[in-house]
Parts: C-alpha cells; sequence; structure tokens
C-alpha cells in the first residue's frame, strides 16, 4: 500500500499547512490569470475536481461529458499549464517538504511527487483531435502573463513545438494519437487526458492508455460528447454515476446546452438558432447539445425492445427452455460454426408455420412478392467450445434429435461453414432415407440449407428478417427466473445488446464491438434460424428476406 494512504489517514488527525480547498482555489485562480481568462462555473467546478484529484493522489478516472463548444478543452489546458508550472514550485519549497499532496513515496521510499516536474499526455482518436487541447495548452504557455509567471519562478520554456511543451522545471506534456494502429505503450504520466474520449477504441484505452499513470497512481481525465455506441468513455460515465449515487466523490461532470447557456448569452443565442437548422429533437441537436447518448442507433437491439414482455416470456409455457415436446409442432435450426477463439452456436426455433401472421403480396422498386410471417419462439441453446469439429458434429446431430419437429437447418456454408454443410447435408440425406444409425423408421424430411456468408447482402437482410421479428414481437425467447440463470441465456441477451449495427456500401453490418471478450455468436445463430423460419419446407413461395 502507499505510504499516501497511510499519510492520508494521519492527515485526518492533524491539521495541514494549508488546507485543500485553498490550495486548489488559488492553483486555479493562477489558471486564469495566466491564461488570461475567467472560467465559468461549471468550467470551475470541474477543473476543481481536476486539481483535488492530482493533489489527493486518489487515482480516480474523471469524465467531463460537455456540450460542444462550451469550453470543456479550454479549461482543461489552462489548468494543466498551471499544473506544469506550480506544482514543482511547491513541492521544492521548504513550506510544503513535508506535505505529501506535494511529495510522496512509495513502500520503498521511491519517490512519486513533483520536484522533478509534473508529467502529462494528451491523447485523441486522431493526432487533431489530440491537439485540441494541446494548442490551447500551448496558447496559454504563450500569454504575456504566463510569460511573466514563468520569468518570475525561473522557468524556461525549453520545447513548444507541434506535439510537446517542456519547462525547464522539469514538466512537460506530449499530445500523440490513440489510434488503433499507433504504438504508444511505455510512457508514465501524472495526468492522462483523453480528448474526444467516446471515439477512442476501447482496447486501446484499456490496454494501451490506463497503464501508463500506474507508477505514480495517476489521475485519468476523459472529455468528449455522447454517441450512438457503447464506448469505454460510456462505461467509465456509468462506473462514475454509479460510485457517486452509492456515497463516492463526484467524478462525471456533464454540463449540456442549457446549463452552458445560462453563463453565456451568445452561446445560448447561438444555439437558438442551431434549433432552427439541426432541430431540436434531431439525432445532430441531441448529441452536440443535449449530452444524450442515442446507443438505439448503433446498437442492433435496445434493452427495451429486446426484453419487453412481448419478447421475453417471464411467466407461462414458453417462459422455459425445453427439448421434446411439441408446441407449434415445427422446429429449424440455425448453427454458426466458431471460429478461431469463437464457440459454435445453435438456435433451435418452435416455428407456426400452420398459422402465418401476416400472409399479402408485397410491392417492392422490382416487383411484387408474395411474404409470408410466422410466430416463432427460442426453445433451446446449445453452445460448444473447441475446434473439434467431427466432435462437434456429433454433439449436434445428438441435441438435434431430440426435437422430433425438426424440419430445417440453416448454416453459414463459407470457411469451416463449407465443411459443415457438407457434413449434415451428407447425414440428413441418409437421416431422410432411414439410414442412420439404428434404422428407425418415419424420420419426416430435414433440410440443410447454406448461407454465404461472404455475401453482404445476404446477412443484412438476415438481419433485418431478425430485428424486424424482435420489433414486432414474431419472435419471442424464455425469460424465467430459472432460464435467466443459464449461461446461454446470460450470452445471448449480453451478446445481442452489445451486438452494434453499421453501414458499409449501402449495407448493414452487425457484429460484436472491438472488445476483448466480446462475440457475436448466439446473434448470428438467431439470425440463421429467423433465416430457417422464413419459408416452411414444402412451400414454393419466394423469401422475401427482410421486407415487412
Amino acid at each position: 500500500m502507499l505510504n499516501v494512504e497511510r499519510k492520508i489517514c494521519t492527515q485526518k488527525t492533524s491539521k495541514p499547512t494549508v488546507p485543500l480547498s485553498v490550495l486548489v482555489d488559488r492553483i486555479l485562480v493562477l489558471a486564469q490569470a495566466m491564461a488570461e481568462k475567467e472560467f465559468y462555473l461549471y468550467q470551475y467546478e470541474f477543473c476543481y475536481r481536476v486539481v483535488e484529484a492530482v493533489l489527493l493522489h486518489d487515482g480516480d478516472m474523471l469524465t467531463a461529458c460537455f456540450s460542444r463548444q462550451s469550453g470543456k478543452s479550454e479549461c482543461v489546458a489552462d489548468t494543466l499549464d498551471a499544473l506544469m508550472v506550480i506544482l514543482p514550485a511547491l513541492s521544492n519549497s521548504p513550506m510544503f517538504a513535508d506535505d505529501w499532496r506535494f511529495n510522496l513515496t512509495d513502500d520503498l521510499g521511491r519517490y512519486r511527487g513533483f520536484k522533478a516536474g509534473v508529467m502529462i499526455g494528451v491523447y485523441g482518436p486522431k493526432q487533431e483531435q489530440a491537439d485540441i487541447i494541446f494548442s490551447r495548452l500551448k496558447s496559454c504557455v504563450e500569454t504575456d502573463t504566463c510569460q511573466s509567471v514563468l520569468k518570475e519562478l525561473g522557468i524556461q520554456l525549453l520545447q513548444c513545438n507541434a506535439n510537446r511543451v517542456r519547462m525547464s522545471n522539469g514538466s512537460f506534456t506530449r499530445a500523440e494519437t490513440a489510434s488503433e494502429q499507433s504504438k504508444i505503450e511505455g510512457d508514465s504520466y501524472h495526468i492522462l487526458v483523453l480528448d474526444e474520449a467516446q471515439d477512442i477504441n476501447t482496447t486501446k484505452v484499456r490496454k494501451s492508455l490506463h497503464p501508463m499513470v500506474a507508477a505514480y497512481n495517476g489521475v485519468i481525465i476523459k472529455v468528449g460528447t455522447p454517441s450512438i455506441q457503447k464506448s469505454d468513455f460510456y462505461t467509465s460515465i456509468k462506473t462514475n454515476e454509479r460510485i457517486f449515487a452509492q456515497g463516492g466523490p463526484r467524478n462525471h461532470y456533464q454540463y449540456d446546452y442549457t446549463v452552458c447557456g445560462k453563463h453565456n448569452s451568445l452561446y445560448a443565442a447561438y444555439i437558438e438558432k442551431e434549433k432552427v437548422h439541426l432541430g431540436e429533437d434531431s439525432d445532430e441537436f441531441k448529441l452536440s447539445y443535449k449530452c444524450q447518448w442515442l446507443l438505439e442507433r448503433g446498437q442492433f437491439v435496445t434493452a427495451d425492445q429486446l426484453l419487453s414482455p412481448k419478447v421475453a416470456k417471464l411467466t407461462g409455457e414458453y417462459s422455459t427452455l425445453w427439448q421434446r415436446a411439441k408446441r407449434f409442432g415445427y422446429q429449424v435450426a440455425g448453427i454458426d460454426f466458431g471460429k478461431i477463439h469463437d464457440p459454435t452456436v445453435v438456435t433451435v426455433l418452435d416455428v407456426d408455420w400452420n398459422n402465418p401472421i401476416f400472409d399479402d403480396w408485397v410491392d417492392t422498386p422490382e416487383r411484387s412478392i408474395h411474404f409470408t410471417a410466422y410466430q416463432k419462439h427460442i426453445v433451446g441453446w446449445l453452445q460448444l467450445l473447441g475446434d473439434n469439429y467431427e466432435e462437434q458434429f456429433v454433439k449436434i446431430t445428438e441435441y438435434l434429435s431430440r426435437f422430433s419437429g425438426l424440419r430445417k437447418i440453416t448454416l453459414d456454408a463459407t470457411g469451416v461453414g463449407q465443411w459443415g454443410y457438407d457434413k449434415f447435408s451428407v447425414h440428413y440425406a441418409s437421416f431422410n432415407r432411414g439410414l442412420t444409425a439404428g434404422n428407425v423408421p418415419e424420420y419426416d424430411q430435414v433440410v440443410v440449407e447454406g448461407i454465404n456468408f461472404s455475401s453482404p447482402q445476404i446477412i443484412a437482410d438476415g438481419y433485418k428478417i431478425l430485428h424486424t421479428d424482435i420489433c414486432t414481437g414474431r419472435i419471442t425467447f424464455p425469460a424465467s427466473k430459472i432460464t435467466q440463470t443459464t449461461a446461454e441465456f446470460r450470452k445471448f441477451v449480453g451478446e445481442m445488446l452489445d451486438l452494434r449495427k453499421t453501414f458499409r456500401n449501402g449495407h448493414m453490418r452487425c457484429e460484436a464491438p472491438d472488445e476483448p471478450g466480446a462475440h457475436d455468436d448466439f446473434p448470428t445463430s438467431a439470425m440463421l434460424a429467423c433465416i430457417s423460419a422464413q419459408v416452411p419446407v414444402d412451400t414454393g413461395f419466394e423469401v422475401a428476406l427482410g421486407r415487412l
């Protein structure tokens, strides 16, 4: 445990030379003077917590979600500049020689204070975005007041170029990109700032950036605006909100346009025009100025849609998994074969082909096609790990044999899936002729259907079917308390809610987020099962993929 934690306990019973609040206030007064600007109240509130966290060495992660162009980058830059200048001076002052807030060591006596300078890293998803805060910091350094302060303290500006400011007191700030391709491991900082944090890759943040403050138990500051997809920034905000709700420190600061407009009349006037130009209810206005996360725009399905009572069955005969009894009478299966570290997942649907809930002709730009929709219910999941596909084949066929109404299997027929398609086709061709093990007679026909996963259009259409079925309640799944304890249920729900949709070349792409442990095997298997349920095995109707 760090000495600072023991000293914090000591400080609770002894009065420090200068109270923390006084120190923070004076540093912020210096920051505004050096920048030749005056902070708005909401800027001051956030920067107060930044300075406090640095002095307390509490290792906290601070998040700030401000309305666009409300001055978040400006106030952070000005505060960082003041810390670079004043903390080494105070650390070297006899008055604070024994003050752990400026001078501390770890248990082995290694110095971790600010005598040799304050080390700051500023990162953004691209270099230009990292330069936003950095350029404002350089502007602050170049003001007449800042130059006078530097001269009075005997500090020289040794370097002030495109991505680094370095002072003779040892303090420096480095600005770099945190793009997915960047190689940034190895740097250590007292303070780490992530600008436009909502756009930085989650893996990059947690694997490459977070460890940069470990040696000093430093402070991480994440600033940005909402997005349409979950990210590390979103997760960090939710974590800070939860900590605060449970009685912990306030580490998240959020100010939408209504707050910022109260302090800046020009800003308020501009926002009124933006309401007219963009529309107050437009996605652009909500994201930029209302600080609202529109996850449903980037999520394949929202929690409200997936877990609504018409889809997630909490009670009744459809609330639990089953494997033998007939209900609607026919079952279909979707199989997504695992690749490398992904599991193989089988989803079985019970389909009411005898009672279509929609049966009509649908006009398309090219022609009219017949479209029929059926009610369907998830009755079973099977997950298999490993890459022994021969063993998986045996387990899958044994599992599917439990469903006496099985009529169709739809699976990926590309890559590893080509082997599976051939294997299952041969097996069920024999199965249909009554030539399987034991020669059990009177088997009903089972059709094996292969899907070309290399076709973006086919996959997009398949996911449109799944999405439409969820939104209309045409597909349901068991969600009783007992079912919710199963690993399959948790993974199905978790992967469905994590699934992200993007558009490329006009086609919708659905995939798991680029995060450790994230998968999309259950959604893909469910999508294949929904394709399988589109057309009964004994009809010749054309499949109207994705049509409502």
